[in-house]
């Protein structure tokens, strides 16, 4: 995926960072979001905000074969996480598994279960998709008054010492 932000595709604020295309790079994406909610206060959400990267991050690394950009943003008590790739498929919606012993096929169920809201669209003028999910951001940890960055035209890297 070219280091410009594709049309259509306004990260807001929060941060975004390029990753893939290997697995190894699903890891870094749990890392971004962890990193990124401890800053805010919000480590209440991070276990199943992780999850949930995880799996679209690999989505992205598996079907779309190529490099993605994960974005994180906080914005009225909404913890939002978008992953977009150049891949031409939109994810097809959650179902029951027809094959039970499937290696694959479960991670959109999860982030169906676990996300307060999903979904995904094409990226405008077709170059790709993204998927998103929203989560509810608030809980104990989170400081009083604080609902995140305010937004910015250039968001920053979500990962320390990487450049965007």
């Amino acid at each position: 995926m070219p280091d410009v932000h594709p049309p259509g595709l306004s990260p807001g604020g929060g941060c975004t960072t390029i990753l893939g295309p290997g697995r190894s790079s699903v890891r870094l994406a749990r890392v971004a979001v962890r990193t990124w909610l401890a800053e805010y206060g919000l480590q209440d959400q991070a276990e199943i905000a992780e999850l949930l990267v995880s799996e679209l991050a690999a989505n992205a690394v598996l079907h779309a074969r190529g490099r993605y950009r994960l974005t994180l943003s906080l914005e009225s008590g909404r913890l939002r996480c978008t992953v977009a790739d150049e891949g031409p498929d939109l994810p097809e919606a959650p179902g029951v598994c027809s094959d039970a012993d499937s290696e694959n096929g479960r991670g959109l169920l999860l982030v169906d279960a676990l996300a307060d809201r999903w979904g995904s669209g094409r990226v405008e003028g077709g170059a790709g998709k993204e998927v998103w999910f929203e989560l509810t951001a608030g809980g104990p940890d989170a400081p009083a008054g604080r609902t995140g960055p305010a937004p910015v035209s250039e968001p920053r890297c979500c990962l320390p010492g990487r450049a965007r």
